[in-house]
């Protein structure tokens, strides 16, 4: 579809694409001790067709990682996702689980 054959698109946003988005991560690593990991996303109003009609809002999510390396050959860590269980929507077809915890162990040989 062309701007030319519906000109009630023109000057409207594309849809599901945010006009601002930020993203900031911060690290803290100490061997003798762990890493910390948190990274923050924030994703500006976003519309849900061609005529910015139905809006689907704005978000921000932060992740939280923290990592320990208990020997030479086993590390752990665990993270979590959509740390603050937001509730948003990032596409026409996708819904976000909400927060997802994860702990994983890795033993190398």
């Amino acid at each position: 579809m062309c701007i030319r054959d519906s000109p009630e698109l023109e000057g409207k946003d594309l849809p599901w694409l945010p006009k601002w988005q930020a993203a900031l991560g911060l690290i803290f690593n100490d061997p003798k001790l762990f890493a910390l990991r948190l990274n923050g996303r924030y994703i500006g109003k976003i519309y849900d067709d061609d005529l910015n009609t139905k809006e689907a809002g704005d978000y921000f999510t932060a992740d939280l990682k923290l990592s320990r390396q208990f020997t030479e050959y086993l590390e752990g860590s665990l993270t979590a996702t959509n740390l603050f269980d937001r509730d948003y929507q990032d596409s026409q077809s996708d819904q976000n689980p909400g927060r997802i915890i994860m702990a994983r162990f890795k033993v190398s040989f």
